[in-house]
């Protein structure tokens, strides 16, 4: 594969358009629209999301743990997920999602 200064290794869409694609995140804009606009998949817009998010070490549970269902998006495979907070801090610990094809 082709190696360009414009683009990450192994990645086929420059970093122009991530950005773009990050400001418009910033904007009351649907993600459907946002990859309309830049001839990229859904995906693609969700996977640039995704690589913004600050990765924390969950090797440990916060002393005080609240949690709370909610339904997911279509985009998601499970119907339901569950919203796991710090209610110390305040802030989101996980958020986690059954897959359908899992058996309780």
């Amino acid at each position: 594969m082709a190696e360009t200064q414009l683009t990450d290794k192994g990645c086929f869409i420059s970093r122009d358009v991530k950005i773009s694609i990050l400001q418009d995140l910033c904007k009351y804009k649907s993600m459907k629209l946002i990859a309309e606009e830049h001839f990229v998949s859904s995906s693609t817009v969700s996977r640039v999301l995704r690589s913004t998010e600050i990765k924390i070490s969950k090797k440990y549970l916060p002393r005080v743990l609240g949690i709370d269902e909610f339904k997911s998006l279509k985009s998601v495979d499970a119907a339901m997920s569950v919203n796991l907070v710090n209610n110390e801090t305040g802030k989101v610990f996980d958020i986690c999602t059954q897959k359908s094809n899992l058996r309780i």
